[in-house]
């Protein structure tokens, strides 16, 4: 397969430089995201996720008895 002529990672392979690597860079990369880090709930994650249960009770109560 013969690739445009045009494309620039190519063009810089055509003219011999070593060590010409491509890298897609993803969405979290300049971020410093590390996916290995151990997770370490805190506490306003708790309260939210009691909040969140809570309201979600009180709306299944209020559905089923008006």
């Amino acid at each position: 397969i013969h690739r445009d002529g045009h494309d620039s990672v190519r063009s810089l392979d055509d003219q011999g430089l070593i060590g010409v690597t491509r890298h897609i860079a993803d969405d979290t990369e300049a971020m410093g995201f590390n996916p290995y880090r151990k997770f370490k709930a805190k506490p306003a994650d708790i309260v939210s996720v009691v909040v969140a249960i809570a309201v979600s009770i009180a709306l299944v109560a209020w559905a089923f008895f008006g």
